[in-house]
């Protein structure tokens, strides 16, 4: 049966400041490509992760590539500061420091507050309180200046799923933070196969390497049968259970009803979406977990 992908990846980040541990664990990097290596991979670092990455987009025909991060904050802020979502990406490329053992996240953030509004708001909590970045959450969010996006919303009110807020740095649960280490390497990685990327919804999923936003949390209820095996990190079942279902999808010919939008989305140019998140989802999820072995 003819597949729209040859390859599909799926990876989960990590905003650690140190590299993990030798021993692979929950809360750092993992990804998992099929065909090969087929297997979830552990990573200590991002440099390590990145690399081996860029190694499995070289390979040659077409990959579906996941990842478990936003790829955009809320519209507002992309307009306040005249930076379209793929422009921030490269923005931020040339303002996140980022070695195994270091990085300037929070410094970058407090910087984007200077931006966006010259107070500690929108971003927040870090473990050292910086001039315009503080331990506690903000109370300015609001009309204009909404702290969720059109597509987590989606999830919160349609999918009765309860995302982590973006602008949420540190402690458990954030995911800022994998935000703003993970869109500069994707940046680099556009840079590396330019013109043979293309970056879900923005622009139509035709090249040979499609990146698109994926949250597998919200497949949780599948994927440890999807994932083929009894992969006791929470991490490493996700990354092999979504990989597994691009796959399967692709296989039946439904894989094209996960990157609808969802009827009456208006904020996507700017936001993006995520994958799965609409009306479809039940009924191709029945579909492929009733195809899986």
């Amino acid at each position: 049966m003819n597949r729209s992908f040859d390859a599909y990846l799926v990876v989960d980040w990590s905003a650690r400041s140190t590299p993990a541990p030798l021993k692979p664990t929950a809360d750092a990097i993992w990804y998992c490509c099929l065909p090969e290596p087929g297997e979830p991979v552990y990573c200590r670092t991002r440099q390590e992760a990145e690399a081996r990455i860029q190694a499995l987009l070289e390979h040659p025909g077409r990959i579906l590539a996941g990842f478990d991060f936003g790829f955009t904050f809320a519209a507002w802020v992309h307009r306040k500061l005249r930076c379209p979502a793929l422009a921030f990406w490269d923005w931020l490329e040339e303002q996140i420091d980022d070695t195994p053992h270091k990085n300037n996240r929070f410094e970058v953030a407090a910087e984007l507050n200077r931006r966006l509004s010259g107070k500690p708001f929108p971003f927040w909590a870090t473990p050292k309180p910086l001039p315009l970045l503080t331990v506690s959450k903000p109370r300015q969010y609001g009309r204009g200046r909404e702290e969720w996006r059109e597509p987590e919303q989606y999830l919160r009110v349609k999918m009765k799923v309860r995302p982590q807020p973006s602008f949420k740095l540190y402690t458990t649960g954030s995911v800022g933070s994998q935000i703003l280490v993970g869109l500069p390497m994707l940046a680099r990685l556009r840079q590396r196969f330019a013109g043979e990327v293309s970056v879900w919804p923005f622009q139509k999923p035709e090249r040979r390497i499609v990146f698109a936003e994926v949250y597998p949390s919200l497949f949780e209820k599948h994927l440890k049968k999807l994932a083929g095996a009894p992969y006791l990190i929470k991490d490493q079942r996700q990354v092999a259970g979504t990989a597994r279902l691009m796959a399967r999808a692709d296989e039946l010919r439904v894989l094209d009803q996960l990157m609808e939008l969802p009827e009456g989305a208006s904020e996507w140019r700017e936001e993006g979406w995520i994958f799965g998140a609409n009306a479809n989802y039940e009924a191709v999820l029945r579909k492929v977990t009733d195809a899986v072995s």
